[in-house]
């Protein structure tokens, strides 16, 4: 996911689960363990550039947030705002009239150039944000809940 705009750039990707190892649990429970996508962010403002890697996310919610990107993107809904359980990444889509605005805003905790946050948005037209989503869609055919 790549979020660009103000002269600031930063990309998430998602490059593992963090316990590529964990066996799920079976039964009926969502197993929390097994289901941490290790995520990494690189975050560039012209003048400093740092990334950082951490299991911010859960399978269920990269679902989540991929289909409230699809309904802000196909109208059914103004905003998505993320509450991710790691509150340390955060993500918000707001429809406008010509497409919709990106909001990432991350805490690197120790970044080496001391800013608290790595915060960057950007104004998407429609093409922009249906391409957003198919790089969601496609992270989260590479992580499904296991």
């Amino acid at each position: 996911m790549h979020i660009s705009g103000w002269g600031k750039t930063i990309d998430i990707s998602a490059i593992g689960y963090e316990d590529s190892g964990s066996t799920p649990v079976k039964g009926d429970g969502y197993d929390y363990s097994a289901n941490w996508i290790l995520i990494e962010v690189s975050y560039s403002d012209g003048v400093f550039q740092e990334s950082q890697r951490r299991p911010w996310l859960q399978t269920y919610e990269l679902a989540t947030m991929a289909d409230g990107l699809e309904n802000v993107v196909g109208g059914a809904s103004d905003c998505y705002l993320s509450d991710f359980l790691e509150p340390n990444l955060r993500i918000a889509f707001v429809r406008c009239s010509d497409g919709l605005v990106v909001a990432v805003q991350y805490d690197p905790e120790n970044s080496k150039n001391g800013l608290d946050y790595w915060t960057v948005s950007a104004k998407m037209n429609h093409g922009e944000g249906a391409e957003l989503l198919d790089d969601l869609r496609q992270m989260q055919a590479n992580y499904p809940e296991r």
